[in-house]
């Protein structure tokens, strides 16, 4: 069997080296390894449930996103940086 080092490449037969996320010899999660440690961080502002309608920009800057959540749409405001996110759930 031939060796394979990226199976997301153009083939994914062979045999190599599995590129997963675990820690311990468990599954781990983006948001367990990098969201969850930093969720207490002054300077971070998580939504959840919610969609986003607009991002109000500055310039070519993303400056804000407004956004519905329990049926009301809201505008938060960014000094720094922007990030949207999709849940893996559907709905």
């Amino acid at each position: 069997m031939d060796h394979n080092a990226d199976f997301a490449g153009a083939s994914p037969a062979g045999a190599g080296l599995y590129q997963v996320t675990c820690h311990h010899g468990r599954r781990w999660s983006a948001a367990d390894a990098y969201l969850r440690p930093a969720l207490d961080r002054p300077n971070l502002t998580v939504r959840t449930g919610a969609m986003a309608t607009k991002i109000t920009l500055d310039g070519s800057r993303a400056a804000g996103v407004t956004y519905l959540r329990d049926g009301q749409e809201r505008t938060a405001h960014a000094d720094g940086e922007i990030l949207l996110c999709r849940s893996g759930r559907q709905r």
